[in-house]
């Protein structure tokens, strides 16, 4: 009877906390579906052409990514005629490709034969706001591509030679621009932008429905009134600019790299008498007509984070398959800061390391396969061992579902899912076999040695082979032999981990941008939603018991607040969210507990599904770095609640010597400062926090002054400091 309260109370919870979700997810589905209506009517029309405005192929190699371009990868590998297949598979009757800056692949299947729309992808300046942007134009001769390379470091000289030549051009994305700092352009970036391009891409396949149709809800606005007034506040003239006067077009586009859904979004070109005009004319011919009248009718799906993750997941997946060093000296010498060379130099190491393992290559060319819609083949299961038979089964489930032009994406998620977790499963049953068998109280393996062998010289004369092999003791730990069984699925693991963080960090990495338009148009605003990471819930400190009020508190008063921690035992309630552990391993420390793993994709999908706005963790270790890894994916503010009693004890119980004190220290001022915000809960806390030894300046530190004492003597100034807490963290 108690578990059937507990499930009532849970469901009401979710139902209750998932409504500022799902306000805003049916607000942009319900805009979407009715934004594309036309185009489901044309659809079956005779008198219309399909074409896919935005895709790429080989001959984009120069990729927009400063790191990319360090490491000296292409953006893609795909070949033309795999993009032309899966355009084929979506019914497209007119061909173009768009890639960075050239138009190669255009001019080789015309070549070949093919009838395409001459078409490119160029990075363009905005030389008064020094952003990038990218413009999609089409139908120039090489003459005039000589002339666009010229002037695409100038977006108003570039737009003004486009018009006089009619030539027509796209704001490819709108809202996601190139910049070297942080700060949003100005609205006047937006308002001048607005003047000078008549063509602007609402659907984008790679872009989240809620981007897109605040492309189209900000096209909505500009009225001729609206247009007016910019034209006269900014002195632009925009006949300068545009050929269709007032009217601004939007467009889609797949902006396919690896060619999966290609074709997926695009636009329908309604043609009278089609037929006809197919006996005298080229479909590139009428299709770049339609485009310079602005008679287009934009269609697509709606889309979240998981074509972007399953594309880059290929991505990934070729860079390893087809991945040279780049050479240290290219690195070093490139543009770029250090923090960038160092990702650099990370990423290069952890490519090469893929390739010298063979299991895990063969299972990265089992994947990149799938996702093309390449079945494997019966005898490729045997050349697999037995613990990654579930990967290959998946791979397979991948593969049936890219030969069928599946759109829907949640179907994708899953399967990368299915496999992150049986690899995680399999990667930490391996640990704790091996930290089981390890005696930390020996003085061969004291906890000292061991993090002394991890900390990594700065001499390079220690990498290089050396002459003479120290004789070791069998007995002594040997981090070579720890580490052997946990590369393939470790590897494995971490480059589908990899794929899903950077095809989120890319989908939200103009949050600001996004909610300041939601702001300015009223549309499609993000409520404030906090997940606060916790550990298990008890009462044994009055930490715990501070944290616990905080709860009780917010879930009393419907502050916006969700709690969240990894238990093998506590039960969901209320405004608690439980994520298992994919397994408890033993802790190397014996006088602590057993440590709790989860699966980071699965916090990652609560996070995406349930739209959270901010972080606060009071957690330290696997939580802390998991509320890190949702921050710097989702691209939101997070905050620390300090426990400086966890600290000291933690350092205690380790028994560190003088050296690996201050290694300790060092860790937790980077991690501490990897944070925006340190809440403190006593002034002792922010005396040491903000101390030379810390050095964390005091304008990132919050001081939340609750005792167990005042929460029974005084609830009322420990629940106004609750407020003002959750009011401080914009």
């Amino acid at each position: 009877m108690q578990n059937k309260q507990i499930s009532i109370v849970l469901m009401k919870s979710i139902s209750s906390s998932t409504s500022l979700y799902s306000s805003l997810k049916d607000e942009v589905y319900n805009e979407l579906q009715d934004f594309i209506e036309e185009s489901h009517t044309i659809e079956k029309s005779t008198n219309r052409i399909k074409i896919d405005l935005h895709c790429h192929d080989y001959n984009s190699n120069v990729p927009d990514e400063l790191i990319g371009r360090i490491l000296n990868v292409p953006e893609t590998w795909t070949k033309s005629k795999t993009l032309f297949k899966n355009l084929d598979k979506n019914n497209v009757n007119a061909y173009t490709i768009t890639n960075h800056n050239n138009t190669r692949s255009c001019y080789e299947m015309i070549d070949k034969g093919y009838d395409v729309l001459i078409g490119a992808e160029f990075s363009c300046m905005v030389p008064d706001y020094k952003t990038g942007i990218h413009v999609l134009t089409y139908g120039f001769d090489k003459k005039q591509e000589e002339e666009l390379q010229r002037l695409r470091n100038n977006i108003y000289d570039f737009q003004r030679f486009t018009c006089q030549e009619n030539i027509p051009t796209i704001w490819a994305h709108p809202l996601y621009h190139y910049k070297s700092s942080k700060a949003l352009p100005p609205i006047e970036f937006f308002e001048k932008l607005a003047l000078i391009f008549e063509r602007f891409e609402v659907i984008n396949g790679q872009r989240d429905s809620r981007q897109n149709m605040l492309v189209k809800a900000w096209l909505d606005t500009l009225t001729i009134e609206k247009l007016d007034l910019f034209a006269n506040k900014h002195k632009i003239n925009f006949n300068d600019y545009c050929r269709l006067g007032y009217k601004k077009v939007m467009t889609g586009g797949s902006d396919s790299h690896m060619g999966l859904f290609a074709g997926q979004s695009g636009v329908y070109l309604p043609v009278d008498n089609l037929k006809t005009e197919l006996t005298t004319k080229k479909s590139s011919e009428i299709a770049l007509e339609a485009i310079r009248t602005g008679n287009i009718i934009p269609f697509g799906t709606h889309n979240d984070s998981t074509k972007l993750i399953v594309a880059l997941l290929d991505y990934v997946c070729q860079i390893a398959i087809n991945r040279n060093d780049p050479g240290l000296m290219r690195i070093v010498l490139h543009k770029g800061s250090y923090r960038d060379k160092l990702v650099a130099v990370l990423a290069s190491n952890a490519f090469a390391e893929l390739q010298h393992h063979k299991t895990t290559m063969r299972i990265i060319e089992l994947i990149h396969n799938s996702i093309m819609g390449k079945k494997p083949k019966l005898f490729d299961s045997w050349l697999i061992p037995n613990d990654y038979k579930y990967v290959f089964n998946k791979a397979v489930k991948l593969s049936e579902l890219a030969s069928q032009n599946y759109s829907e994406s949640q179907e994708y998620s899953n399967v990368i899912y299915d496999m992150y977790y049986h690899l995680n499963t399999l990667l930490f049953k391996r640990l704790d076999n091996k930290l089981a068998k390890i005696n930390f109280d020996s003085q061969e393996n004291d906890i000292n040695k061991i993090l002394n062998k991890i900390e990594l010289p700065s001499d390079i004369r220690e990498y290089l082979p050396k002459k003479d092999k120290e004789n070791k003791s069998k007995s002594e730990f040997n981090i070579t032999d720890f580490l052997d069984g946990l590369s393939f699925p470790f590897l494995s693991a971490g480059l589908l981990l990899a794929a899903n963080f950077t095809g989120v960090k890319a989908m939200y990495n103009n949050r600001k941008l996004l909610d300041f338009f939601s702001n300015s148009i009223n549309k499609f605003k993000q409520n404030k939603k906090i997940l606060w990471l916790i550990d298990e819930p008890s009462e044994k400190t009055d930490f715990d018991k501070m944290i616990n009020y905080i709860a009780f508190y917010s879930r009393n008063t419907n502050l916006p607040i969700e709690f969240i921690t990894c238990s093998n035992k506590t039960q969901e309630q209320n405004n608690l969210l439980v994520i298992s552990p994919v397994i408890s391993i033993n802790n190397p420390i014996k006088q602590m507990s057993k440590i709790l793993l989860p699966v980071f994709l699965e916090a990652q999908r609560i996070f995406e599904q349930r739209e959270y706005s901010q972080i606060i963790c009071s957690s330290n270790g696997i939580l802390g770095v998991l509320a890190l890894y949702l921050k710097s994916a989702f691209s939101v503010p997070a905050a620390f609640v300090i426990n400086d009693e966890y600290s000291l004890d933690f350092a205690k119980k380790l028994q560190l010597d003088a050296a690996n004190e201050k290694r300790l220290i060092r860790l937790l001022r980077f991690y501490y400062s990897s944070f925006d915000k340190i809440i403190t809960t006593n002034q002792e806390s922010t005396k040491w926090i903000n101390s030379k030894k810390m050095a964390i300046p005091s304008k990132k530190i919050i001081e939340l002054d609750i005792t167990n004492q005042q929460i029974k003597t005084n609830q009322t100034k420990t629940n106004n400091q609750i407020s003002t807490l959750i009011a401080c963290l914009d």
